[in-house]
């Protein structure tokens, strides 16, 4: 905790005025909002692959794009198949929920970055090259190999989490 008393002793005398305190607790306040909704969100996916995997531990396509639909996600039909090949690890059609949360996270972070252009929300966005080189860019891992345990691995080991709490910190 001491960091953080450290980061909002602004005037650097090595105690906390009142005023720093409330900075401080607005941001720690933030800081257990947005992890609480990470948490409510975990168990909306959880809960939509239990609903539909009975009892046999995966899903099958179909069973993916009835949860992603509970989830919020409608997807045409070629961009669906697409991107359940790409997290289809064992090209079985059979889905772990491993491989379904790395889908969802996989497509709220599209819908986030698509969100951040459309700013219109019209649904369609025009990206000149540098926009879409900016876009593949958000997406740096080969979601062959992406994994629940290797993206919080990517998000810690580079910083993002940190850089997340820097700018709540910033907005505060």
């Amino acid at each position: 905790m001491w960091p953080f008393c450290r980061m909002y002793d602004f005037d650097r005398n090595g105690t906390m005025s009142f005023e720093e305190f409330l900075a401080l607790n607005k941001f720690l306040l933030k800081v257990k909002t947005v992890t609480m909704q990470m948490q409510l969100e975990f168990f909306v996916v959880q809960q939509a692959f239990s609903d539909r995997e009975r009892g046999r531990g995966y899903l099958v396509t179909d069973d993916v794009n009835e949860a992603l639909v509970k989830i919020g996600f409608l997807l045409d039909t070629p961009a669906f198949y697409t991107v359940c090949e790409s997290f289809d690890q064992k090209k079985k059609g059979m889905f772990r929920l491993d491989d379904f949360i790395s889908l969802c996270i996989f497509l709220q972070s599209a819908r986030n970055l698509f969100n951040s252009f459309d700013t219109a929300k019209q649904g369609r966005v025009t990206l000149d090259l540098n926009q879409f080189v900016y876009c593949s860019e958000r997406f740096p891992f080969s979601s062959s190999c992406f994994t629940v345990l290797g993206f919080l691995t990517s998000i810690f080991s580079s910083g993002r989490i940190c850089r997340s709490l820097f700018e709540l910190w910033l907005e505060g």
